[in-house]
């Protein structure tokens, strides 16, 4: 075998090679891109998940919130119109004062405070009552000071001398006691 043909097999050897290489090498790579685009397609779909799981949290949230609102406006329309019951129904109890009826109330009132106190009591009305607690008092046969300093919407505030014990008996008190008990009952009567 002469050089030239050596030379030749040598070359076709190479080409061969380098074909070899080559065809090897783009396989690696069309294998290599392959994986790529595999990794990259897992990793859009995991962001994806995760987005959507995100903005499911935020459509959570923003429920939850909405819900919330309407809970507290319904709420506060509630408490509004129990606080306009109240309102009228203290409206008409200034009115009790000049019922035919309010000495008798007072009475009661009266018997109710003094039950349980002996002695010389104190025993402070709003000015408006001056009259009918003078009355009221003394058809009672009770020994008392009045003294007119209460603010109220009718009754009155009983102490001992020595202000150990004190009771205050006013259609205010008893408005303000009453309201939980009634606010509960109109509830439940106006909204179920």
């Amino acid at each position: 075998m002469n050089l030239d043909e050596m030379l030749r097999i040598l070359e076709e050897e190479g080409h061969k090679q380098c074909e070899a290489v080559m065809k090897d090498g783009e396989a690696q790579v069309a294998k290599i891109l392959e994986e790529a685009e595999e990794e990259s397609r897992r990793i859009k779909e995991r962001e994806l998940e995760k987005v959507l799981a995100s903005l499911q949290i935020e459509k959570a949230k923003i429920l939850n919130e909405a819900r919330l609102f309407v809970k507290r406006q319904i709420i506060q329309a509630k408490e509004e119109f129990i606080q306009k019951a109240f309102s009228e129904a203290k409206k008409k109890l200034e009115e009790l004062r000049s019922s035919k009826n309010y000495k008798t109330i007072f009475k009661n009132l009266l018997s109710e405070a003094i039950e349980g106190i002996e002695g010389k009591n104190l025993v402070d009305v709003d000015k408006k009552d001056e009259k009918i607690a003078k009355e009221v008092l003394d058809d009672s046969g009770l020994d008392y000071e009045l003294h007119t300093s209460l603010t109220a919407l009718g009754g009155l505030k009983v102490s001992t001398m020595d202000g150990r014990i004190t009771l205050t008996n006013t259609i205010d008190t008893r408005l303000e006691k009453g309201r939980q008990l009634l606010k509960t009952e109109i509830m439940t009567t106006l909204f179920g």
